[in-house]
């Protein structure tokens, strides 16, 4: 995404190139923080299916919750501080949010099973 994003952006934009150029920014923007954090969304999603297929759907319901407070709270708030970048790092504090309750859940649903078959 970093090395190829506005290419990629291209392909869903048409018009002037006037007008598409500063959507074209925004987006390779976008594209540039977010693809700096996806590692921790692919441990989120590793952890989610993990504790999925444990049977708890708990944890991943509760992490879900946290995705749409964090996202919510950075528009809301976050935007009258730093502006639209906000929106940006609403996506990333959704993960971490999302990654810190899923990792306690993991946590949480493996000391039980290891007490269980212990």
């Amino acid at each position: 995404m970093i090395f190829g994003g506005k290419p990629i952006l291209l392909c869903f934009l048409a018009g002037e190139a006037v007008a598409v150029e500063p959507a074209v920014e925004i987006g390779y923007r976008f594209l540039r923080i977010l693809s700096c954090f996806f590692p921790l969304l692919y441990i989120l999603y590793i952890l989610r299916a993990c504790l999925q297929g444990m049977g708890n759907p708990l944890f991943p319901m509760l992490s879900g919750i946290a995705q749409l407070i964090m996202r919510c709270s950075c528009a809301l708030f976050l935007t009258k501080r730093i502006g639209e970048s906000a929106v940006f790092y609403g996506e990333i504090s959704a993960w971490i949010g999302a990654c810190a309750i899923l990792v306690y859940g993991y946590c949480f649903v493996r000391s039980v099973r290891i007490r269980k078959e212990g």
